[in-house]
């Protein structure tokens, strides 16, 4: 039974095996990031919002001194 589970994939090996000779992209290549997608739709991610959160935290801190 594990077997026929893995059948699909031997034999799809040998065609993935020439696709990359001779330099086809794999399709994960053409399936946009989840940063891509926010990115287009306009929403900032977490690494563009971050600085702005860690220098507020810090200017409170400082203020509490």
């Amino acid at each position: 039974m594990q077997d026929e589970k893995y059948d699909l994939y031997r034999k799809i090996e040998p065609v993935s095996r020439v696709l990359r000779a001779l330099g086809v992209p794999p399709p994960e290549a053409f399936i946009p990031t989840p940063a891509e997608i926010l990115d287009d739709l306009g929403v900032p991610t977490i690494e563009e919002i971050l600085p702005a959160i860690k220098e507020e935290i810090r200017s409170k801190i400082r203020g509490m001194k």
